[in-house]
């Protein structure tokens, strides 16, 4: 099984942060009507001398969702800033 590994844009969250994508060939094989296989995201956030890392998993197999990747690395960064205080 064939996987690729993407750097994309999505910096903006806390001091650094980083996004890239984890793109792997379909996994149930070229006959899947639902084909085009799956996608992961995973984003590693910097607030001064922390780092944390989100890991996006789409729903029992499906494909990671950008906008719930962007969501929960607001509320990362927000808990973050809070712990720090």
């Amino acid at each position: 099984m064939t996987s690729r590994q993407r750097l994309l844009g999505g910096s903006g969250y806390g001091d650094e942060s980083v996004l890239f994508e984890l793109r792997r060939a379909d996994p149930q094989g070229p006959g899947d009507p639902a084909g085009g296989g799956e996608v992961r995201l995973v984003r590693a956030i910097r607030l001064g001398n922390v780092v944390t890392v989100l890991w996006e998993q789409g729903w029992e197999g499906t494909s990671s969702d950008r906008s719930q990747l962007d969501a929960d690395s607001r509320r990362a960064v927000g808990a973050i800033r809070e712990w720090l205080r």
